[in-house]
């Protein structure tokens, strides 16, 4: 959960628990119409959360009574409600008009504390639009009003909006320096709490630009700002926080009660998604430790709680779509109740002028528009059939990728684990090799499991996951620098795994034997340097490194060529390409494939 949803519960207070059946009995029993308004208020603002609909029916009655009452801060506070109702139905066009005239109405008012919330309110719509240089204006604004009344909580809670609209944006700079401001001030008026979450997110950021030794700060910052709490998520996030920074530190034993302690507390207060993520990090590092057994004790951990989870996800999706279905269905009945009134309300008119000729044209115009309310509600069922299809094939999308990710982790781990226990040297090569290869293909569909789009991977942050994890796993991100040059290029998966696995092949046989024990010796440092461009019906991979180089001072042989390919793997997969390679040395070995098959996402 974002420590931002976190502070905005702790600023709320706890969510509403009106008594919605006794304040419809007072209602309906009120007979002076400005406590029948406070009322209305009351009920309108009860119902937000568990009922929209009833939000925007009571919020209707209670804008109407006040315009008739000419209490005009009620009638933007109306609107304001009602387009937090419509926004939680994700209908953002009514729900921006409302926004938008509550806000000119409490400016008109003069009450900037109630301009400032509605702005925050314009903001977290255009951040769930996507919108985000609006959202970030709305936000700044909210802000500064905020200001102006001197309320720091509520402006530090915009902050909060703001940092997380430039997450998304990728300006994460801003984004970490906004919470730490946040962080500050809050502490500064001893909402240490608050301040807590502040620094959390703060930490988060930092730990994903890898400023690992900031960020491990920021960490402890935080929990010393949460102090007694009984936050126990907050508590979880912060512990888990600092031992993954401590694990880059290269400072195990500091990690590991760190690790333990918060899934204690992910284990007590049942945190699914944390305790999947701990049972991760524990397995690595009793992994390096050289504790296989407790490794794979919490891999299994990991894995039980990684399908509980898609489980929960997907019983939510569906309860969702039982929601929406109630709320379609109630809309469709109260037009249906009003079509009917105002049938009969035309029955009645005929009835009374008495006029046959005005009979037969009103008769007309019902069958007429009887035809085209059945046509619209034709396409618009066959619509949600599609609508609910194309959901349907999401989800089985995500399911299908999400399994064949984690059955591919699982295969690596065993590797791994069966690696470290083989005696035999060639068969611990060939196990890594092996292990390598299928942590390839698994990079492949985790990309595609958390893209909403499905449709495609990302090569260019793709090939960087590849090489870095290759670099590390052969012991030498320490001795080679390695270089990308790989603008944004999206494939599908068709084209993905192979050229992925060509990669594997590549980066693996010039870590082998560009670069021998005696490199030491060379005259520069290591370098290794992966290229990919879209070139229009051509894509073109080349691999370059400075290491010894084949056959130096001489042409490259097919000797050359077949101990470069390994097992064939390149030959294979350059043939299911179409790809023409090429093989050099001249300072070092390059490698140059033209794919002419690939099929772009």
């Amino acid at each position: 959960m974002r420590a931002s949803l976190i502070l905005l519960l702790l600023l709320i207070g706890g969510p509403v628990r009106a008594q919605v059946d006794s304040l419809r009995t007072a209602l309906n029993g009120q007979t002076v119409d400005t406590l029948r308004l406070d009322l209305l208020d009351r009920l309108t603002s009860a119902y937000l959360f568990k009922d929209p609909d009833s939000t925007l029916h009571y919020g209707q009655r209670m804008f109407d009574l006040a315009e008739e009452l000419g209490v005009g801060w009620r009638s933007a506070r109306a609107l304001n409600l009602m387009g937090r109702a419509h926004h939680l139905k994700g209908a953002y066009a009514p729900a921006l008009a409302c926004f938008h005239d509550a806000l000119q109405r409490f400016e008109r008012s003069g009450n900037r504390r109630s301009v400032a919330a509605t702005r925050s309110n314009i903001g977290s719509l255009y951040t769930d639009e996507g919108r985000l240089d609006k959202a970030v204006e709305a936000y700044r604004a909210s802000m500064a009003a905020y200001r102006e009344v001197g309320d720091v909580i509520w402006e530090m809670g915009s902050a909060f909006g703001l940092a997380e609209v430039y997450e998304r944006m990728g300006v994460t700079d801003s984004a970490q320096s906004l919470y730490g401001r946040a962080a500050d001030v809050l502490a500064g008026i001893d909402a240490r709490e608050h301040a807590a979450m502040a620094r959390l997110e703060q930490a988060r950021l930092v730990l994903g630009l890898q400023r690992d030794s900031l960020a491990e700060a920021f960490y402890r910052d935080a929990l010393a700002l949460l102090g007694a709490s009984d936050n126990d998520l907050a508590r979880c996030s912060i512990l888990s926080g600092r031992a993954r920074a401590l694990v880059r530190l290269g400072r195990d034993e500091e990690a590991r009660p760190l690790f333990l302690l918060a899934l204690r507390i992910a284990e007590r207060s049942a945190f699914r998604q944390e305790l999947a993520d701990l049972g991760l990090a524990l397995s690595g590092l009793y992994e390096r430790a050289g504790e296989p057994d407790s490794a794979l004790s919490y891999l299994r951990l990991h894995m039980q709680w990684k399908d509980s989870l898609f489980s929960a996800e997907r019983a939510r999706a569906i309860v969702e779509v039982q929601e929406r279905f109630d709320s379609e269905r109630k809309d469709v009945a109260l037009a249906h109740h009003q079509a009917l009134l105002a049938r009969r309300t035309m029955f009645i008119r005929v009835v009374v002028a008495a006029a046959v000729l005005l009979l037969l044209a009103a008769l007309l115009a019902w069958r007429a528009y009887r035809l085209k309310k059945r046509t619209s509600e034709q396409l618009a069922d066959r619509n949600a059939l599609i609508g609910a299809a194309l959901k349907e094939k999401e989800l089985l999308l995500h399911e299908l990728h999400h399994r064949v990710k984690n059955n591919m982790q699982t295969v690596g781990s065993l590797l791994r684990l069966q690696a470290r226990d083989e005696p035999d040297q060639g068969t611990r090569a060939a196990l890594h090799e092996a292990m390598m290869r299928v942590k390839s293909l698994a990079l492949v569909h985790q990309d595609l499991y958390r893209d909403t789009a499905l449709t495609g991977v990302n090569m260019d942050a793709y090939i960087g996951k590849l090489a870095r994890g290759l670099l590390r796993s052969h012991a030498m991100d320490q001795r080679i620098t390695l270089a990308l040059d790989v603008p944004p290029v999206r494939l599908q998966v068709d084209s993905a795994v192979p050229l992925g696995l060509i990669l594997n092949e590549l980066i693996t046989n010039a870590l082998k034997h560009a670069f021998p024990a005696d490199a030491g010796q060379q005259a520069h440092p290591g370098m290794l340097t992966i290229a990919l461009h879209d070139q229009g019906d051509m894509l073109v991979l080349e691999v370059r490194d400075n290491g010894v180089g084949y056959q130096a001072g001489g042409p490259v042989g097919a000797g050359d060529r077949q101990r470069l390919s390994g097992t064939g793997i390149l030959a294979t997969f350059a043939e299911t390409l179409r790809a023409e390679w090429t093989v050099r040395s001249d300072g070092g070995t390059t490698v140059r494939f033209a794919v002419r098959n690939f099929a772009r996402a």
